[in-house]
């Protein structure tokens, strides 16, 4: 009698794939479980801050608070946009006008102070009467030229009412207040 035939039992390549599959599926849900968290507290964060903004916003209705303050910055931001255009209007008439080029030659052009179009008088938000400063120069000497303006009944605007020229050796010419007009 023969001796059976006896045959190594194969190895299934199953093994080595299902072991990446297990390997893959652990990562995925390791990195499900940790974008979850992390969206579970943003959410958490946002919920407790818009929480106590509505906090903040019902005492102030409590209370009666009619505005609520805003950031310093933000008031001086408005009033310098809006006295932009008159600081335009009255570098275009200052630049112009024949008695201020004899007196500083031409060209004149603005000199620049820390950044900054104009100087105003004062801080924070618009009042209907304001003033502001800015310096001229040309070849012949430079020259202060203080503006007041006022608000516009017609047009809500700042308007120049006076502007005057102080050169170096202290002498003061009066401008024409250029008048601005609605955009």
């Amino acid at each position: 009698m023969s001796a059976p035939h006896h045959t190594p039992p194969r190895q299934s390549s199953s093994g080595g794939a299902g072991q990446v599959l297990v390997i893959v599926a652990v990562i995925v849900g390791c990195l499900v479980l940790v974008c979850c968290g992390g969206l579970g507290v943003l959410g958490a964060i946002f919920y407790t801050r818009a929480e106590k903004s509505l906090a903040e916003a019902q005492q102030a209705i409590q209370q009666g608070v009619r505005n609520p303050p805003t950031p310093k910055w933000e008031d001086d931001w408005v009033a310098m946009h809006a006295l932009t255009a008159v600081y335009t209007a009255v570098v275009d008439a200052a630049v112009s006008n024949p008695q201020l080029i004899e007196r500083l030659g031409e060209p004149m052009e603005t000199v620049d102070n820390d950044s900054a179009l104009f100087r105003r008088e004062r801080k924070g938000m618009l009042d209907a009467q304001e003033a502001f400063e800015f310096d001229l120069q040309g070849p012949k000497g430079k020259a202060t030229i203080h503006v007041e303006c006022s608000t516009s009944a017609q047009l809500g605007l700042h308007q120049p009412v006076k502007v005057i020229a102080k050169s170096e050796d202290g002498s003061e010419l009066e401008l024409p207040a250029p008048e601005i007009k609605q955009r």
